[in-house]
């Protein structure tokens, strides 16, 4: 099982973990540290992890598309920003065209309080993992149940379902450096 973790492209340069998703000032970027704990989290148990900073490496919607194609995975996972979303979207849904079978997850401030909004506005999402991630993400990946699953929204069968909320993780020792992830 492979998953990528996939900080999205945009048009210039967005700090989406900042305190506030923004234009960067000063040069300044802030790597994506939310995909990195879970990428770190998913490759301590086992899995196969890619991880692609598209806004570092000041990839297009095309260079992403391509960065997908080499690492065929069968899981991407993605944050979605408010000012950004739409164009989020878009490139979800062209990556969702070119593989249907992927499986797509979603986190981030906009995707936890707007689960269903995101989930109508983009049906290439097939998850929206709420608040803090990163266990939520391995339980999907890992095939649990999606009804045992804490964290998670999605849609079945035209109904959209919300599992309750997953408690906070109080033990941080569990989740890697994620300096050992985003080098």
């Amino acid at each position: 099982m492979k998953v990528l973790f996939l900080n999205l492209p945009y048009k210039f340069k967005v700090s989406r973990t900042s305190r506030w998703p923004e234009k960067t000032k000063s040069a300044t970027l802030y790597y994506p540290y939310w995909l990195a704990y879970c990428a770190g989290l998913c490759a301590d148990r086992g899995f196969e992890v890619d991880f692609f900073d598209a806004i570092a490496k000041g990839y297009s919607v095309s260079d992403t598309i391509n960065a997908v194609v080499e690492s065929r995975p069968d899981f991407i996972v993605s944050e979605v920003t408010t000012p950004t979303c739409f164009d989020d979207f878009e490139t979800l849904r062209q990556i969702k065209e070119r593989f249907p079978d992927v499986k797509i997850i979603i986190g981030g401030t906009h995707a936890t309080a707007l689960p269903e909004q995101v989930l109508s506005e983009c049906s290439a999402i097939d998850f929206v993992v709420r608040h803090e991630y990163e266990f939520t993400v391995l339980d999907i990946v890992s095939g649990v149940l999606l009804g045992d699953v804490s964290g998670v929204s999605y849609v079945s069968d035209g109904v959209f379902v919300h599992n309750p909320d997953r408690a906070f993780s109080e033990n941080l020792d569990e989740l890697p450096f994620v300096s050992k992830v985003y080098k």
